[in-house]
């Protein structure tokens, strides 16, 4: 069965609909994943909306914007909201998983009023100020992503010799290897992390909102991700001056393998 989708322009937001529950989930996928890794989560009782990122299967964003005209939150909004009237949805519970946070972080500032829990699983999104977010508001490593894109070979050796003068985690030399495996995958991981790049919200915009709203948060890390390790939950926790700490369970980066799932499951709050 085809998505469905909502459209702006050239734009258009792809999603599945997995369950008929009256309690509604709205969950986002990490990096190269899909929606299906939330079926699993589907009731009886809860209904699960999963997007389709943008430059992942269904969802479609114009190549020739990404340099110059990036992604905006005011057209993500837009098509979001397109979503919540075309499937009637007024509360919902709102889930995201790695790339996926950054989208759950703007839903959630656009409308704290309709979000009855935010559950951020090994989020992107909330070190602003780390190498990845600072390199992606520079004209300079943005178009050499795009070299990149064309010799994924470079990206390896260029981010083997960040390791070397410590500006990235060893780990994240796994995530390089597994981009430049195939040119397709290296296409993908630039035009994500080019396209997205205006996604932010500020720590203490979302304290605030948390804390005028009191809605429910819990952000789950993985004690071995060093992608995203627990450390920057917990500093994104204090400048957003929320006395909260983030749930550790024991694992890496990926929540979605067969072993790792029950290991969040009875952390989510439907």
């Amino acid at each position: 069965m085809s998505p469905k989708k909502v459209c702006i322009d050239d734009i258009s937001l792809a999603y599945e609909v997995y369950g008929k529950g009256k309690n509604t989930i709205i969950a986002l996928h990490g990096h190269s994943k899909s929606p299906e890794d939330f079926r699993f989560l589907a009731t009886e009782e809860n209904r699960i909306i999963s997007f389709h990122l943008f430059h992942h299967q269904h969802s479609e964003f114009p190549e020739n914007r990404i340099f110059k005209n990036p992604l905006k939150e005011t057209e993500f909004n837009s098509l979001f909201e397109k979503l919540l009237d075309l499937e009637s949805v007024e509360q919902f519970h709102l889930l995201a998983y790695s790339q996926g946070g950054r989208f759950a972080l703007k839903i959630y500032e656009y409308h704290a009023t309709k979000v009855k829990t935010l559950s951020l699983l090994s989020p992107d999104g909330i070190d602003l100020n780390g190498f990845y977010d600072r390199a992606a508001r520079r004209r300079v490593p943005l178009k050499m992503m795009e070299f990149f894109e064309k010799n994924p070979e470079w990206f390896l050796r260029t981010m083997r010799l960040a390791k070397v003068f410590r500006k990235i985690h060893p780990k994240v030399i796994e995530l390089a290897e597994d981009f430049t495996q195939s040119k397709e995958r290296m296409i993908q991981a630039s035009r994500t992390w080019r396209n997205f790049r205006k996604i932010q919200t500020p720590p203490v915009v979302f304290g605030q909102l948390v804390l005028r709203y009191k809605t429910p948060v819990r952000i789950v890390m993985g004690r071995y991700d060093g992608i995203f390790p627990p450390a920057i939950a917990e500093r994104f926790l204090k400048e957003a001056f929320l006395d909260l700490k983030p749930d550790v369970i024991d694992c890496g980066h990926d929540f979605f393998r067969d072993n790792t799932k029950e290991l969040f499951r009875h952390l989510l709050p439907f």
